[in-house]
């Protein structure tokens, strides 16, 4: 089964290759992901007005967005009751039996049920995730606006000016979808009111959706990280279309479930072992389910919430974190989009000039239980002045905290890993999903991805000599066998 990840990387070889070859349709070469399919969803309402809204002048600053729109949230709900006035609790009550059941609601770690209107469902998991998590170990919310994370990420296109580093797109960005990885882009280009991405984990529950390489998560093992780590992001079919109210409840039961009907995003924020099988449509082969916040808005179904069946796979369960105490963060890479290997240990670095007080390196892994080196080096490859070795479980973005902070100035980072570097590689265009919340229809459009090659940066060791990864040779490493361009590293200052 190919997952999601790889997926992404073939998409951005493969578009223009079919384009220009005028091949078949690309759901013949997905088949497992319709989102990327050959046309695009017709746009509703008038034409006239949708050219005039593509022709607005978005701010291009990635951090604050002044002109940007504004999610509106309803203030967290006290207690899990609150969240069923108008069910039907003579036939079932919720968290009654605290031997099978939890709510992070009940221990006091709710976050804000976001309405986030049209389109756009990756920030909002990924906002929701975090604030539960910060709020159960700092007992408040982290405030970060959701569509800042787009806007940062996605830039506008403006006919006759040339497009910056980045996601390049032709629509508003709050109309287009995405992947956690731009999440990742998004905090290490700044952050996002004060706060900085800590750490972002992907798991995977073991159904025939996941990827045999990762994670596989029982039902313990979720309800273990809920408590130990606040709400889990998953993907999941749409609630908009596919979930129905019984009884009061709003519940979704999708047991026949392909990669392609995974088109929104929420969090798991409790359980319920004994949840009525028959309180879902169609009937779930057993009690239990995952209580769910999701970002349409407190209006609907249980307040925001709504119950998943345990017949519903979860195939891609992550959890992201975030921290306050960073002063600033850099990096050179805008998306980090390619493996590079150059051998069972592979070795990059990156060179800086940005004064401040050192104090982590953030870095990016597409596998499990690795080994990783950090070296900081004096001046362009000089003497190592610090350095700090980890081993990473799982996949995802994780910071590596030096021992003691180093003031620097001019330096260079060398990351060694055993496993893949992730690198940004070239510019390509790709296929980018668009989701309506209204109809939980996915379309989508050809975006830009615009990458700027800068000599004598960014290296990659071959055969104990440091290449400059603009280098042609480069190439044979990477697995689209592009240039590499800059890795994956990002660095932290206190």
């Amino acid at each position: 089964m190919i997952n999601k990840k790889t997926i992404v990387r073939m998409i951005i070889l493969s578009m223009l290759l079919s384009a220009l070859a005028g091949c078949g349709k690309k759901e013949d070469e997905f088949d497992d992901y319709a989102l990327f399919l050959d046309e695009e969803k017709p746009v509703e309402g008038d034409a006239a007005a949708k050219d005039e809204t593509d022709s607005q002048a978005y701010e291009k600053n990635e951090q604050v967005i002044e002109n940007n729109k504004s999610a509106k949230f309803a203030e967290p709900v006290l207690k899990a009751d609150d969240l069923f006035a108008d069910a039907d609790l003579d036939q079932y009550t919720p968290f009654q039996n605290e031997q099978n059941s939890y709510c992070l609601i009940n221990d006091g770690y709710a976050t804000p049920v976001y309405d986030r209107e049209d389109g756009l469902f990756f920030p909002f998991s990924a906002v929701n995730s975090f604030q539960s998590n910060y709020k159960l170990k700092k007992d408040k919310i982290a405030e970060v606006e959701p569509l800042d994370i787009s806007y940062s990420v996605y830039h506008k296109k403006e006919e006759g000016i040339e497009p910056a580093d980045g996601v390049c797109v032709s629509s508003p960005p709050e109309e287009y979808g995405g992947y956690p990885e731009m999440v990742i882009a998004a905090f290490s280009s700044g952050s996002m009111n004060g706060y900085y991405l800590t750490d972002y984990t992907l798991y995977s529950d073991g159904t025939d959706l996941s990827d045999v390489t990762r994670t596989k998560l029982e039902k313990d093992q979720i309800k273990t990280l809920i408590k130990e780590r606040g709400a889990l992001s998953t993907e999941i079919p749409s609630a908009i279309d596919k979930a129905v109210n019984i009884s009061g409840y709003m519940t979704l039961n999708v047991a026949e479930l392909q990669s392609r009907n995974l088109t929104d995003e929420a969090v798991i924020v409790g359980w319920d072992d004994d949840f009525p099988a028959q309180f879902f449509n169609p009937q779930a082969s057993d009690k239990g389910a995952w209580l769910l916040q999701f970002s349409n808005s407190s209006e609907w179904g249980n307040k925001g919430y709504f119950w998943l069946s345990y017949d519903t796979p979860m195939p891609y369960i992550s959890s992201f974190e975030v921290s306050d105490a960073y002063s600033d963060v850099i990096t050179y890479n805008n998306f980090p989009v390619y493996e590079l290997k150059t051998g069972d240990l592979t070795s990059v670095a990156s060179v800086y000039k940005h004064p401040g007080s050192l104090s982590a390196i953030g870095f990016y892994t597409d596998d499990m239980n690795v080994s990783v080196n950090i070296e900081i080096l004096e001046g362009k490859f000089g003497e190592m002045i610090a350095s700090k070795q980890k081993n990473l479980e799982n996949i995802g973005y994780h910071i590596i905290e030096l021992d003691t902070p180093v003031d620097v100035t001019d330096f260079t980072v060398v990351v060694r890993s055993t496993g893949t570097i992730m690198v940004e590689g070239e510019s390509s265009p790709f296929y980018l999903p668009k989701t309506s919340a209204v109809s939980g229809v996915s379309s989508g459009g050809m975006v830009e991805y615009v990458v700027t090659s800068v000599k004598d940066r960014s290296f990659a060791e071959v055969d104990g000599k440091w290449v400059d990864m603009t280098d042609e040779s480069i190439k044979q490493y990477v697995d689209a066998k592009r240039i590499a361009n800059d890795p994956q590293i990002t660095v932290m200052y206190k």
